[in-house]
């Protein structure tokens, strides 16, 4: 049995705040604080954000960790002051420090000459000194601690994941209605339909899969797009302007109750994100809902989650060709759609909360 409390530096995602890269209000609609401890920590910072290191300041754990004393602290990341603060103080108190991070190891080697050697002096030398374990999502992510030098026994395999039942749950229960949802969009039931799910930004590379997508010289086809973000507009021009993009679906944000119904009317799966997609937690999602994957190699669960010619296939990183290669076989092989899905959702049950407790539990002293 573990005594968990859990510190919040911010409330966002569980108030009605604006998300910068979605343009709107979110706020997610399943029950985020149920079932644990936890506090909001006050935020002091001038600016407060998300989206900056100095946007979380919260004084306020140097005394929360003095009073409740914990044994170990497992911080998630380095990339606002308070996650430093907290483990320096944690240091301090001598309260064992563990990290888990979601830096992938071939986007770190992407960084420019001086920020990869500001990232060795300040997070090696000084950071990483400070912590006693380290919690590994997924191999790049391993691979990039070992590239700093950090040893194997100091290492605890905890991987990215989501809640797997929630969504296994939700695929049984809908599966009657897939062919009325597909309807309901006028989406025919031989048109072999991709999925993407996610901001529409840069990082997304949302623009790169219309590209992929009307080069595919087959016409049963047809492409969900949910989501929102800056890049909207520009989106909408293309499919105005490209007479291939048929089909083509602008269902808007969807919030977490609403999303499986897209994942179920789905048969392919697409991830096209460059640098700065750590892992990529819609994959986890729709690996329960048997969805074959077309993922870019840069996205940090490539590794892990697509077996090439098994579940799907990764692609090199914005090369629309390869992308629409890629896509294109799944229209002309419409016959393997089901048994690569059935492969993702058998490797997704290795990536479960319950994995992590057990992993976490066995190392405990």
């Amino acid at each position: 049995m573990i005594d968990l409390k859990v510190y919040y530096c911010s409330d966002h995602g569980v108030s009605n705040k604006i998300d910068k890269e979605f343009g709107k209000v979110v706020k997610w609609d399943i029950p985020l604080l149920e079932g644990y401890e936890y506090e909001f920590l006050p935020n002091n910072s001038p600016s407060p954000s998300v989206a900056n290191f100095f946007g979380l300041v919260n004084w306020h754990i140097i005394s929360q960790l003095y009073t409740d004393k914990p044994a170990i602290l497992i911080v998630h990341g380095w990339g606002y002051f308070t996650h430093w603060l907290g483990i320096i103080i944690a240091r301090l108190l001598g309260i064992e420090v563990w990290l888990r991070g979601e830096t992938p190891y071939k986007q770190v080697a992407k960084k420019t000459f001086l920020r990869g050697l500001l990232h060795r002096i300040f997070t090696k030398n000084v950071l990483f000194r400070c912590v006693n374990k380290f919690l590994y999502i997924g191999s790049q992510n391993k691979d990039f601690y070992t590239s700093l030098g950090i040893e194997e026994k100091k290492l605890i395999f905890t991987p990215y994941c989501i809640d797997n039942q929630r969504f296994s749950t939700s695929y049984e229960q809908l599966t009657p209605q897939r062919q009325s949802l597909r309807t309901a969009l006028q989406i025919p039931e031989d048109y072999v339909t991709f999925l993407f799910c996610g901001k529409f930004i840069d990082k997304k590379q949302p623009l790169l899969l219309l590209e992929a997508y009307n080069a595919i010289q087959h016409t049963n086809k047809a492409l969900i797009m949910v989501g929102d973000g800056e890049l909207n507009p520009e989106i909408q021009d293309y499919i105005r302007t490209h007479l291939n993009c048929t089909n083509v679906h602008l269902v808007g944000f969807k919030n977490q109750s609403e999303l499986p119904h897209y994942y179920l009317m789905a048969d392919v799966f697409v991830l096209p994100s460059t640098i700065g997609e750590t892992w990529g937690l819609v994959v986890n999602e729709a690996m329960n809902f048997e969805l074959p994957l077309i993922v870019s190699d840069m996205v940090g669960c490539a590794d892990d989650l697509v077996e090439n010619g098994e579940n799907g296939f990764t692609f090199q990183n914005e090369n629309a060709v390869d992308l629409t290669q890629k896509m294109t076989y799944f229209i002309e092989n419409a016959s393997k759609l089901q048994v690569a899905g059935q492969q993702s959702a058998k490797k997704i049950k290795a990536y479960s909360y319950e994995v992590i407790v057990k992993n976490i539990i066995n190392n405990l002293k």
